[in-house]
């Protein structure tokens, strides 16, 4: 890995994702996070891969999961093809399944679209320093919404009891 405080370094990051816009965000808070940054820019999966074939040397992959040819195996195909690159997946999406997925996948962080720039510079330069990032609301405990509902329903349905019903249930 490279040393992203040695400044001389030059990295080289691919940026895939379908939008115009997003791209050249994303490419602005890149250039924060790691100044000597050489981007190479994808709107598909097909172009991402072209790129990665045609430059041996790229540092990390932020990738879009709801780019045109992106499919349930993208990220897996990626790592499998190109072991050493790390790919960060930055997407519209944040629910715990898809984070989840893509981790298991191969990738080596997820970082929601709605994050700050913040938190997008300092999850580039812990997966360039060989680290994983994970958004902090996955890391929290799951709750079961099914049980949740479950037990309030229980306790309307003792609402509703007579006062004599719930002597018997007691």
């Amino acid at each position: 890995m490279k040393n992203i405080e040695d400044s001389r370094l030059k990295y080289k990051i691919v940026i895939a994702d379908d939008h115009a816009l997003v791209r050249g965000g994303l490419e602005l808070v890149v250039k924060m996070a790691v100044p000597n940054t050489e981007i190479f820019q994808a709107n598909s999966f097909d172009e991402t891969i072209n790129i990665l074939n045609e430059n041996f040397s790229i540092d990390l992959v932020l990738l879009d999961l709801m780019m045109p040819g992106m499919w349930k195996d993208s990220i897996q195909s990626i790592t499998k093809q190109f072991p050493d690159v790390p790919i960060v997946i930055v997407s519209v999406k944040e629910d715990f399944e898809s984070i989840h997925n893509s981790i298991s996948l191969g990738a080596s962080g997820f970082i929601p679209k709605t994050s700050a720039p913040e938190v997008t510079i300092s999850a580039i330069q812990l997966v360039l320093a060989g680290g994983v990032y994970i958004p902090p609301h996955v890391l929290k405990p799951q709750t079961d919404t099914t049980e949740l509902n479950e037990k309030s329903n229980d306790y309307n349905n003792i609402n509703r009891l007579s006062k004599r019903q719930k002597q018997v249930l007691d």
